[in-house]
């Protein structure tokens, strides 16, 4: 039986797979879902997708002005 043969109610492959995982993913528990995140994480740094860490010298302190804004005036 090939995917044209197949009477889905007007339903694409595309939707029902959708619909699937949704509910695959619906149903998971909290562990489940956080494994999965660690997974993700673990493959994106292992392909290069995450940035490098940035030396301790080089941190978003250092981008930081080291005084407040003042609010502007004329209130």
């Amino acid at each position: 039986m090939s995917a044209d043969d197949r009477d889905d109610g007007g339903a694409s492959g595309w939707e029902e797979t959708r619909a699937r995982q949704l509910l695959a993913w619906a149903s998971a528990t909290p562990e489940q879902r956080l494994a999965w995140l660690e997974d993700a994480i673990v493959l994106a740094w292992a392909t290069g997708a995450l940035p490098r860490p940035r030396p301790a010298s080089e941190t978003w302190a250092d981008e930081r002005p080291s005084s407040p804004a003042t609010p502007p005036s004329g209130r």
